[in-house]
């Protein structure tokens, strides 16, 4: 056995599926599963059931997982900081929970240490994925945020996971359309649901068709489901489809790009917590704090809003502990 099928065996429970694990693992689906059943050889068990929707963990497979966890975080913990003192180089990790700006914050940290040298590990994963490796001690820091009215089941989650949350800043709904829609050459920067209703709009994942249902959006005759972004964004360009959802906007119209246009939502009761999560058992290095501060400044001279931030910021420590009953 490896650390690598350790990580094979964590990715292919996170995604239920080998042909998934091994996108997300950027190695062939072929050469993942025989790896796999080198280590099922080896341990002379059986880890994974493959089935006709995926595969899915024995009850040893179950009993291995956290252990092959720890193993990993151990590791990581071993290479990422131990290795880099050695070598006199500061080391750091982000998970970006598909927030693609987030590139900004890397350079400015980059810049700031390159003359004593500094290992950067940025990893463009999704905010459930941010989770699961923050919780595992993988990274330093996952990007993470959620609707305002989601705030009780994602309390839940980080409790299970026993990840602190601190909230940034809180952003409006946003709408964006394409030049092929008609509400590009609007002059306000602002619609409301009563323009929208009429056109056609994307639905994706589950918590992008929970904000759809909260808004009281209806499904007309068309509609593409699309769950990746680069795929909406593609469509969207050549369409007169929509997309609702929260953008951080510039509150100058003048840094928007000509392929689309981004309208807050005016009359939406709902905003998007933005903020980040890490370890409870792992305090922020010093590094990390600065890194924090680049991330916060990402959001000023934009369209989101600071205030009333305290209820939803999250601490395992500080959190009641659900009844026994329920």
């Amino acid at each position: 056995m490896n650390i690598e099928q350790f990580r094979y065996l964590i990715a292919i429970e996170r995604c239920g599926s080998l042909n998934r694990a091994a996108t997300q693992l950027s190695i062939s689906e072929p050469a993942l599963s025989m790896s796999m059943k080198k280590m099922e050889k080896e341990m002379n068990k059986t880890i994974f059931v493959r089935h006709r929707n995926g595969v899915s963990l024995t009850p040893f497979g179950r009993d291995l997982l956290p252990y092959a966890a720890e193993t990993i975080t151990l590791y990581d913990q071993m290479t990422s900081h131990l290795l880099m003192k050695e070598r006199n180089r500061l080391f750091f990790s982000v998970a970006n929970g598909n927030y693609s700006f987030i590139a900004k914050t890397i350079s400015q940290l980059y810049y700031a240490h390159q003359e004593e040298g500094i290992q950067i590990r940025y990893l463009d994963l999704s905010r459930r994925e941010s989770l699961t490796l923050a919780a595992e001690g993988s990274i330093d820091i996952g990007v993470y945020r959620f609707w305002d009215f989601q705030r009780d089941q994602t309390f839940q989650k980080l409790r299970r996971l026993n990840l602190d949350f601190v909230p940034v800043c809180r952003s409006p709904v946003t709408v964006r359309v394409s030049p092929h829609n008609p509400l590009y050459t609007r002059t306000e920067d602002w619609v409301t649901k009563d323009m929208i209703m009429d056109f056609p709009f994307f639905s994706s994942t589950t918590v992008v068709n929970e904000l759809h249902k909260r808004l009281g959006l209806r499904l007309g005759k068309n509609q593409i489901i699309c769950n990746n972004n680069y795929g909406v964004r593609a469509i969207r360009e050549q369409t007169d489809f929509i997309s609702v959802s929260s953008a951080i906007v510039p509150a100058s119209q003048e840094a928007l790009t000509k392929e689309y246009r981004t309208f807050t939502l005016r009359d939406a009761d709902c905003s998007n917590i933005i903020g980040y999560v890490f370890a409870h058992t792992h305090a922020l290095s010093p590094l990390a704090l600065e890194w924090i501060g680049y991330y916060k400044e990402v959001f000023r001279n934009t369209t989101c809003r600071f205030d009333g931030l305290s209820e939803f910021a999250f601490s395992p420590a500080e959190a009641p502990q659900p009844d026994a009953e329920s």
